[in-house]
């Protein structure tokens, strides 16, 4: 047992398996120099998730949910249990694909005085480099998806470029980085608190860096380091609504507005969200008895 641990890597899995074996894989060839903890926190998975770990990652602290708790509950989980002095949080759908955690680490210590809350790198989706180049979210931003998304299904071959410049700087600040992959040191977290166990998933990374900017901490995507990301491949939830995601995210937004804006301000958009945005802008993705399903839940759920 190491008397000191540099790293605690933190996954949150809910069955994913197969991806998890390859992220644990990336991680054990990847990770040198360092010393490090790998914890998974379970989220009572139905796979084999629990019999892989045991099986081919024996040193792995394997912690076990009786319930699907969500992200930020089951992140809260591990960072209590961890020993590092950073830690790595890592979605379970991710894969190294360089000694990311020693980028990261020798990054912080050689800028100590730049008060460093987060950082995270590159993540290759789909054979693109996307930069966590992340605003953090406000009600107008969000109208603008919507209306986005919506109007995108009339428009060929629009596409946006996410690509990078080479002459573009090593690091950079940007407002948030994406929960996929996140480094913080420990001392932030005593600082500004743990991740808030009301985001059930969505928005939770985003609250918990508007919290390291309040307190003066900067976010800082490092362009070295490059990680795969199967984006939206460790959501494992089924429901009769085809995509819950859409439901989590819409009452994680409205938690997040709620907390970081004004109560009327909040109060007014909720009811335009509802009232207007959501029934005259179904999702195309969806089909019409879904997208019906899904504003009566919305209704029922915040009608007051």
């Amino acid at each position: 047992m190491l008397d000191k641990i540099d790293i605690s890597i933190i996954i949150v899995n809910y069955n994913t398996s197969n991806l998890l074996k390859k992220c644990l894989t990336s991680i054990y060839i990847y990770t040198k120099d360092v010393s490090f903890e790998v914890i998974v926190v379970d989220n009572a998975s139905s796979d084999q998730s629990l019999e892989m770990v045991q099986t081919y990652f024996p040193t792995v602290n394997l912690i076990e949910s009786k319930q699907n708790l969500g992200f930020g509950k089951a992140n809260n989980i591990g960072i209590k249990v961890s020993k590092g002095d950073y830690l790595f949080f890592l979605n379970s759908d991710t894969q190294l694909t360089m000694n990311s955690c020693k980028i990261f680490l020798d990054f912080v210590r050689h800028n100590q005085t730049m008060k460093i809350g987060c950082l995270g790198g590159l993540l290759l989706e789909n054979s693109a480099l996307i930069p966590p180049l992340h605003p953090f979210p406000s009600m107008s931003g969000r109208i603008k998806d919507v209306m986005r998304s919506y109007f995108s299904r009339f428009m060929k071959n629009k596409k946006i470029n996410s690509s990078i410049s080479p002459n573009d700087n090593e690091y950079y600040d940007v407002d948030y980085i994406c929960g996929a992959d996140m480094f913080v040191p420990r001392t932030v977290l005593d600082d500004v608190g743990s991740f808030d166990e009301r985001f059930f998933m969505y928005y939770e990374e985003a609250d918990l860096q508007k919290r390291m900017s309040k307190r003066g901490y900067r976010r800082i995507f490092v362009k070295k380091s490059v990680i795969i990301h199967e984006s939206g491949a460790s959501f494992g939830v089924k429901s009769r609504i085809s995509n819950p995601r859409r439901l989590y995210d819409t009452e994680s937004m409205f938690i997040y507005f709620f907390k970081h804006h004004s109560y009327p301000v909040c109060y007014f958009f909720q009811i335009l969200y509802l009232c207007i945005i959501s029934p005259c802008f179904f999702s195309y993705k969806y089909t019409k008895r879904e997208n019906i399903d899904f504003f009566k839940i919305l209704v029922k759920k915040y009608k007051k």
